[in-house]
Formats: structure tokens, C-alpha cells, sequence
């Protein structure tokens, strides 16, 4: 006999499947829809043009709010089947009831087909919701190319119970504990490479340029969160990293151009949802909306300006070993970094990423960035001392911003670096009184970082008031 609350569902309409709560919030839901692997419909492995007629399906289905979204890079080279998951995308304001209508008709339309959405409800009092995609294919394809020995193999013949039993074995299958193993596991599920994922606890974070973006430039022609990862400057010129960049950007680029896309851009629906998505994502320091760093904002007209992105990337990085001796000698005669950027002969190199590798080179005198750091002291110390002294200013400040930290290491690493630095020692007793005092005062506030606390008790940071 059914309980009474089962028979109070089904008079309501609220029980599908047997359950009474939506589909796609129950657990491994796939396996009640698809629970034989053999069955799935062929994947689309790349097909650019398969992908965006894909893409103007879900469209039809989902209708324009929710359907709009699957253009976005960090979806799309999930269906095309580039990456097993994509996630931290695909934000809804005020998400409605029938929106979870929505994403389970779509997942009764994907989970045969090798793909399902994730719902991701807001927390009480928040109007955010979201979705998660991922691909079987995706998966099977990233670790059949992986050459990380504890990254077990999945095979999409298994369909979705392999899928559950993958996520279990990769957790097993992690070297040791630590505390960067769900990152490196989540690395894997996004599609990126091994060298971003094996070196993931030697990331240096708050913005210190050791620590780089993969160069994927056509991810931004829509607003979305972007597929962009970080690694170590050293990994720039690694050929999996290579190859990968290249595989996505070829991919995006033919999604892009593709005549189904094309047709698609121009329907009013998804013009009109697009252009709300965009103001969604508008930030304070653009003019005068949306946000500058994408495409997308400066087709509709919310900027007349496109943002400079002044990060260190994997391109540049790979571009700075066989100039490093032109940048040398140009810096040798001027100490202006905006004119020696723009006569660099690269397009996009800027003052903000020539002053990025003189502050790594303070810290690495045997890299190129290290030879472009003694050529700009030896030439211009008045200039680097000014510019190096703001540097250190600004980093204290913006630490004394944050206030404390769980974390004492996440800003306190980059600190660490540059006082540790034999210029900034040599530095240091140079500075004003004041200039001293908000540099110690930060340097302690991050003292629970082993490092940091180490160079407080040494000269020349002793005894500072």
C-alpha cells in the first residue's frame, strides 16, 4: 500500500518518475533515465557545426532565458565533447518553478545522448541559481590523453553507471591526501591540461607573476564564465598545454562562423535574452554597461571601449624567450615600459606585463624575466626604485584591505616573494618611516604563513616598529 503522502502528491501532479521531487535534484538521476551505456546516441567529438545545431535545439526546447546560455564557451566546448564538465557558469536571476520543468525535459533530451544538467538552487534569501553541464565524452576523451598515472580511464561505452563508478575510483586513486586534491579533481573534470593540474599547489595566487592564464581569446565573444585556467609561467610552452589551446580556440572559432550560429544570432528571442544576460553580468568599472572584457558587451553597445586584459599569459610567455634580448636592449635606453611595449612589435604586449616580469625577474635572476629585471636596475634604479616601492605600497595596502584571513598564505605568498627578494631587502631601510610601518603591519597580519613569520624575525625586518 502507497503511504498517504504518496497519494497526496499524485493529487497535486507532483510526483514523476515515482519521486515527488524534480528530476534533476535527485540523485544520479541519469542512471533512472539512461541505465545502459550501450545505448547512447553517437558523440559530436568536435564537430563544431553538429555542436551548434546541438546548441539551437536546446534552444527551441528550454525557450530563450535558459536556452541562451548553451552558446556561452564554457557550455559549448562541453557539448562539443572538449571537456567533461563545465561549471561556475550559467547564473539565472530570480530562478522560477518552472524553470526545474525546464532543465529536467532538457535532461530527458541530453542523459541518451551522453550529456546531463545539474541543478544548482540559491541558497535562502538569494536570488542566484544555476546549472552544471557534463559530457561522458568529454570525459573519456580527457583521460584517454591524460599521461597522470592516478587519473583512472573511463570509457563512454560504460555510460552512466561508469561515470559513477569513475568519480569514486578517482578519489582513490589520488597519490596522497591533501588539501589540493579536490582542485586537482575538479581540474580534470574541466578539461584542463596535466601540467595545470600537477602543479596546481605550486600556484601562487594574488595576482604574482609567476603564475599565468592559458591564452583562449575566443572564449570571450560571449559573457559567460570564462574556460581560462592558471599554471606556472614555466608550463607555458608545454605541448599538452599547446595543443589544448589550440584544439579549443580552432573549435570556438568554427562554433563561431558556423552557419547554424550565424542563423541563430540573428533571432530577435535570443538577441533580446542575450542582451539581458550581458546587463546581468555588468560590472561598476565599465562604461557605462556591461562588462568590457567580452565581445559580447561591445556588439549590443554597453561599452564603446573593450577592457586591456594585463595579465601575464601562456602566449606571451611563450613569446618572451626569443625576444628577451630586444626587450633587453630597448630597456637598456629607455626607461619609459609603455614605449618599449608598444615598439616590442607585439600586438598586445603592455607596460602592466613588461613591469609584471621585472617583478618576477627581482625574484628569478636566471630566468629571461630575471635578465630584464638587472638590465632596468643597472640602467634605471631611480625608475625601479619608485616603481618597485609602489609595488610594495599597493600589495601591503591591498592586504590591509582584506583584513584577516582564513588563509593566511593565499595574498601572503606573493609578499613573502617580494620580501624575501634580495632588492627589496636592500630596499627596505630606503623606505619613509610610514612606508615601513604599513609593510610590517601587513607582513603580520599574514604571519600565520610560515614564510612571512620567518622573515619578520630577520634582517632587515627585525625590530621594525
Amino acid at each position: 500500500m502507497k503511504p498517504l503522502w504518496f497519494f497526496l502528491c499524485c493529487c497535486l501532479g507532483l510526483v514523476r518518475l515515482g519521486l515527488a521531487e524534480p528530476l534533476s535534484y535527485q540523485k544520479e538521476f541519469e542512471l533512472q533515465l539512461c541505465p545502459d551505456g550501450s545505448k547512447l546516441e553517437p558523440p559530436l567529438s568536435g564537430d563544431a557545426e553538429a555542436t551548434m545545431k546541438l546548441v539551437r535545439e536546446l534552444f527551441e526546447r528550454a525557450g530563450p532565458k535558459i536556452g541562451s546560455r548553451f552558446v556561452e564557451s564554457c557550455y559549448l566546448l562541453c557539448l562539443g565533447d572538449l571537456r567533461p564538465y563545465a561549471a561556475w557558469n550559467g547564473f539565472m536571476t530570480d530562478p522560477q518553478p518552472q524553470d526545474d520543468e525546464v532543465i529536467d525535459n532538457l535532461n530527458r533530451y541530453l542523459v541518451p545522448r551522453g550529456y546531463s544538467l545539474h541543478l544548482h538552487k540559491p541558497r535562502p534569501g538569494e536570488k542566484q541559481g544555476s546549472f552544471s553541464l557534463h559530457s561522458l565524452e568529454g570525459l573519456d576523451k580527457r583521460t584517454r590523453e591524460t599521461r597522470l598515472a592516478w587519473i583512472p580511464r573511463y570509457r563512454r561505452e560504460t555510460g552512466w553507471p561508469g561515470y559513477y563508478r569513475w568519480k569514486k575510483e578517482i578519489y582513490r586513486r589520488l597519490p596522497e591526501k591533501g588539501p589540493y586534491n579536490f582542485d586537482k579533481v575538479e581540474g580534470v573534470m574541466l578539461g584542463y591540461p596535466d601540467v595545470a593540474v600537477e602543479h596546481f599547489e605550486n600556484l601562487v595566487w594574488s595576482d604574482w607573476p609567476t603564475t599565468v592564464d592559458a591564452y583562449l581569446p575566443e572564449s570571450r565573444f560571449y559573457t559567460c564564465g570564462l574556460p581560462i585556467y592558471s599554471l606556472r609561467w614555466q608550463d607555458a610552452a608545454d605541448p599538452g598545454l599547446v595543443a589544448l589551446e589550440s584544439e579549443w580556440r580552432t573549435f570556438l572559432a568554427a562554433a563561431w562562423a558556423s552557419p547554424t550560429h550565424k542563423a541563430l544570432a540573428r533571432e530577435q528571442a535570443f538577441i533580446h535574452a542575450r542582451r539581458q544576460r550581458t546587463l546581468e553580468e555588468a560590472k561598476p568599472d565599465t562604461l557605462p554597461n556591461g562588462d568590457a572584457r567580452y565581445a559580447e558587451a561591445f556588439r549590443y553597445g554597453y561599452t564603446w571601449r573593450a577592457r586591456e586584459e594585463c595579465e601575464l599569459d601562456s602566449d606571451l610567455e611563450r613569446w618572451l624567450p626569443a625576444h628577451a634580448g630586444d626587450l633587453c636592449q630597448a630597456l637598456a635606453e629607455n626607461s619609459n615600459l609603455q614605449e618599449v611595449a608598444r615598439a616590442s612589435g607585439h600586438p598586445r604586449l603592455r607596460s602592466e606585463h613588461l613591469w609584471s616580469w621585472i617583478l618576477r625577474g627581482s625574484c628569478l635572476p636566471d630566468s629571461d624575466a630575471g635578465r630584464l629585471f638587472e638590465v632596468f636596475q643597472r640602467q634605471h634604479p631611480d625608475v625601479l626604485l619608485q616603481l618597485y616601492r609602489k609595488q610594495l605600497n599597493d600589495k601591503a595596502e591591498q592586504i590591509l584591505r582584506r583584513g584577516e584571513t582564513d588563509n593566511p598564505g593565499w595574498d601572503g605568498q606573493a609578499f613573502a616573494q617580494m620580501l624575501g627578494c634580495s632588492y627589496c631587502r636592500s630596499l627596505f631601510p630606503q623606505l619613509a618611516g610610514w612606508e615601513q610601518q604599513v609593510v610590517l603591519k601587513a607582513a603580520r597580519s599574514r604571519s600565520g604563513y610560515a614564510p612571512l613569520a620567518r622573515l619578520l624575525q630577520a634582517s632587515p625586518y627585525a625590530g621594525k616598529v
